[in-house]
């Protein structure tokens, strides 16, 4: 059984999830100053928003594709 066929959908979908994810643990992982003055934080927080980048380009190239796409069989059914 075939869930979704559309792999930049999918993997849309997966990267917006991921950040997601990483953004809840960034949340829930303990950050603090130490006395140097020295912010210690973990790698979630630069996961979370390339993930998010990343999905946020498969969303644009998939729309993007599907406009073109109407334009294009807009144009032949034109002519």
């Amino acid at each position: 059984m075939r869930f979704y066929t559309n792999k930049t959908a999918t993997l849309s979908v997966c990267f917006l999830l991921l950040g997601t994810g990483f953004m809840l643990i960034e949340n829930s992982v303990y950050q603090y100053v130490d006395h140097n003055g020295v912010l210690h934080e973990s790698l979630f927080m630069p996961l979370s928003i390339l993930c998010f980048a990343v999905g946020v380009l498969f969303v644009v190239s998939l729309l993007a594709r599907k406009v073109f796409g109407l334009f294009k069989s807009a144009r032949a059914d034109g002519h």
